[in-house]
């Protein structure tokens, strides 16, 4: 009697583990509504994703290796989703999951990542997931090339040592609580890391030797609370984001010949508002434009170097002429800046031939009014002029390099006196009229890129 039912236990266990495979697949339903949904997946062989089609079989589905789940409103991660364990791709960003036991345990189970992206989770938000930390999961992920956990809500401690990630090419920890805690991620053992983004992280000290500034291309640290940068070489970068930190002063090696040999966009708040970047080591800006003006154009905050002796404002849609009337060369450094006659200025400068275009012009009193710019970020709300302490030139020097602290003619005569034009004094930032025929004053030109 035992032996018959040892035999049939046998037998059974079999079915009963059939069963239970059957149980953990997902169901038909569960593909229609990740059909409905607009779930996105990608089979071997298929470089585009594809929304799951609906007839897809449960144990077909198991074969895909990217699944995109973003903004699918999951609380929760799916039971099954652990058995995706040949995954390379997962894309979980924009839902409401929670830093679990059970996301932990999935993602653990998932060795052959190569793209994770779980930006924009509240994963540590709120308690016990406050508590948690993902250091475990890396020592399982040592595949993984891209990694978003922007706008997770954590703490150096929630994301715990990255070190086990040596293969990381690209990490996004914006929009944290990071702060000055960066040594606890261990960036700096990433060797491969090229692209880093830790902005909006509440950071008040550079965090220069903590970082992976071997393969660095990329690295923004833009909306943070930093003032100086000591000088730190970073031979491969050549995006480097720092706007949005108040007032930021480089260390002047930075200015150095050989140094950041390669940068080619330096992002900082530049223009008629405010300028965090006034003073960049001399040799820094020249060696930009160098480097830069070879692929292009430059982007400095509002401006836009077009490398042609034009500057492109991106909130007004204007272009402007670099240098002063009467100035050349590279950073307008030859030649003299010009004066005339409101009259004279506007019969010699109408519709003349610069860099392909032959619509230039002397700009209306309100496009010239929006070059000033006060280096102390404070205006006169009765008159428009900068207050004390402002830098002359008040415009922006490094769109506008050489500019002297003087008159510029608008276009835009004085309607209530007709001998009369309007005109910008750049030595402090306020508009005045003048008679046009006698005063000589200086020339800016404009024309419109709409």
């Amino acid at each position: 009697m035992k032996k018959i039912i040892f035999s049939l236990c046998c037998c059974l266990l079999p079915s009963l583990s059939a069963g239970q495979d059957r149980q953990d697949l997902f169901t038909v339903d569960e593909i229609r509504i990740m059909h409905n949904a607009g779930i996105k997946v990608a089979f071997p062989g298929q470089r585009i994703a594809q929304v799951l089609p609906a007839a897809t079989s449960p144990h077909d589905l198991l074969r895909v290796e990217l699944l995109d789940f973003s903004g699918s409103s999951l609380y929760r991660v799916p039971p099954w989703l652990k058995r995706f364990t040949n995954l390379r791709k997962l894309d979980l960003s924009n839902n409401h999951l929670d830093a679990d036991s059970d996301l932990l345990e999935t993602l653990q189970a998932m060795p052959r990542l190569d793209v994770l992206n779980l930006a924009n989770n509240p994963l540590f938000a709120k308690e016990p997931a406050a508590s948690q930390s993902l250091g475990p999961v890396w020592q399982r992920l040592t595949e993984l090339g891209e990694l978003s956990l922007s706008g997770t809500e954590g703490r150096a401690k929630n994301y715990g040592s990255l070190a086990p990630l040596w293969s990381l090419q690209k990490l996004d920890l914006s929009h944290n609580r990071i702060k000055n805690e960066v040594s606890v991620l261990e960036l700096n053992k990433l060797s491969d890391l090229q692209e880093l983004k830790l902005s909006h992280n509440g950071m008040s000290k550079f965090p220069g030797t903590e970082l992976p500034v071997q393969n660095l291309q990329l690295l923004d640290l833009s909306h943070n609370n930093l003032t100086e940068i000591p000088y730190v070489q970073m031979n491969a970068l050549k995006i480097w984001g720092l706007q949005g930190n108040g007032a930021v002063r480089l260390a002047d090696d930075y200015g150095d010949l050989f140094s950041l040999p390669n940068l080619r966009k330096l992002q900082y708040d530049s223009g008629s508002d405010y300028d965090n970047l006034s003073k960049l080591p001399e040799g820094l800006p020249e060696k930009i434009r160098r480097s830069t003006c070879s692929q292009g154009r430059i982007e400095m905050g509002q401006y836009i170097d077009n490398c042609n002796g034009t500057i492109t404002d991106t909130k007004t849609g204007l272009m402007w002429k670099r240098c002063s009337e009467g100035l050349s060369g590279m950073n307008c450094e030859e030649g003299e800046a010009k004066e005339f006659t409101w009259n004279d200025a506007v019969q010699r400068f109408k519709n003349i031939q610069y860099a392909g275009y032959s619509d230039w012009q002397l700009p209306t009193i309100d496009e010239l009014k929006t070059l000033v710019y006060c280096s102390n970020g404070v205006k006169n709300t009765k008159n428009g002029r900068c207050n004390k302490g402002s830098e002359m030139p008040t415009i922006n020097q490094q769109a506008f390099p050489n500019t002297p602290a003087t008159n510029y003619w608008s276009g835009s005569p004085y309607a209530d006196y007709s001998d009369n034009a309007w005109y910008v004094n750049f030595g402090y930032g306020v508009s005045f009229s003048d008679y046009r025929n006698v005063n000589y004053y200086a020339v800016r030109l404009v024309r419109s890129e709409q």
